[in-house]
């Protein structure tokens, strides 16, 4: 299988030994999720899933690229992660990728290796300068019942003080002001899922648009720009729709479960979505929701602890993931009988 990307060749060789490969989807990601080596952040990274009917491990996975140019550390360059894009671990560091080499000397720079299962990879470029060290997932605001709430979420802080909001009746930044007296404190830094609301209690004007930015600050004093999303303040008497209390994917409930769950999302426009459940190793177990859905209009949907062949999964941590035309978002869930 040959899977090309811009910058980037993927070749994926199955065992000689089977005689039914089935098809494996390869996906490109140009987030920048952080990693747990220090100062790291993925350039690009690939999502490797197997269709069903496929039977060819292990296989032979060759990564050919000329961009970026890899410093430093070469042996670090390669990342994977079994959880859906969660944690992320150095290729070098594990005894589940064997026969692993690297040319990161001349272009075009590769990397391949044999490996028993699927998953996500990433590549970063080593040099351990300019990390991303917040993966900001929503950003958005609301106006209900004369209250404006300023939401955000993030799905990993690393070396995170706290956040700035910053507003303005135009685009322009320049003439923005903060509005909040005081730093507001992460909640926790690393791998973690972080969810803030601000509540906006300087003047609006009804009828009137307004802008705001997110600064993340870091311990050493540098920050981080994200924005601005904008939302125009009804007039007044106007019937304003009830807007849900989250966008993107909340969390199951209950959480732990057995055997039955409720997972709800909702997104801030039109769009066609998939939701899957993965376990551990990244294979796919089952497709909840495959389908469109309408702007501020919540979807619940169960899972009864069985797989797409109506067989019941043993107990452990499920990853399930809401893939829209533009965003990601994953939350794990933990099954116990």
């Amino acid at each position: 299988f040959h899977y090309t990307f811009d910058n980037t060749t993927i070749t994926i060789d199955p065992s000689n030994s089977k005689t039914t490969y089935g098809n494996v989807i390869v996906t490109l990601h140009l987030g920048t999720p952080s990693v747990p080596e220090p100062d790291h952040a993925l350039a690009k990274w690939f999502e490797m899933e197997a269709e069903s009917g496929f039977d060819a491990f292990p296989v032979h996975v060759k990564f050919e690229f000329t961009d970026p140019v890899p410093v430093g550390d070469v042996t670090k360059v390669l990342f994977f992660s079994e959880d859906n894009g969660v944690t992320w671990t150095a290729s070098n560091k594990t005894s589940d990728i064997t026969n692993l080499s690297w040319n990161y000397t001349t272009s075009p720079y590769y990397a391949e290796f044999d490996t028993q299962h699927f998953s996500y990879w990433g590549v970063s470029n080593g040099d351990g300068e300019d990390p991303l060290p917040v993966i900001l997932s929503d950003f958005y605001a609301n106006f209900i019942s004369e209250t404006l709430n300023i939401y955000w979420i993030t799905q990993s802080e690393n070396n995170s003080l706290g956040w700035n909001i910053y507003k303005s009746g135009n685009e322009d930044f320049n003439q923005a002001n903060k509005i909040n007296r005081t730093i507001i404190p992460s909640i926790e830094n690393g791998n973690v899922s972080n969810e803030y609301v601000f509540e906006d209690k300087t003047p609006v004007e009804h009828g009137k648009t307004y802008h705001y930015w997110l600064e993340n600050v870091e311990f050493d004093g540098s920050t981080q720009l994200f924005g601005p999303t904008r939302i125009t303040i009804p007039e007044e008497n106007e019937n304003v729709p009830v807007t849900p209390d989250f966008v993107g994917l909340a969390q199951n409930y209950p959480n732990p479960f057995n055997p039955n769950t409720t997972i709800k999302f909702c997104l801030d426009m039109d769009d066609k979505v998939v939701l899957n459940i993965y376990n551990l190793k990244g294979e796919k177990v089952k497709t909840l929701y495959n389908g469109f859905v309408e702007k501020d209009n919540e979807i619940g949907v169960s899972w009864n602890g069985k797989n797409s062949k109506g067989e019941e999964v043993s107990s452990g941590i499920y990853f399930y993931k809401l893939i829209s035309s533009n965003s990601v978002y994953v939350r794990k869930m933990l099954l116990l009988k």
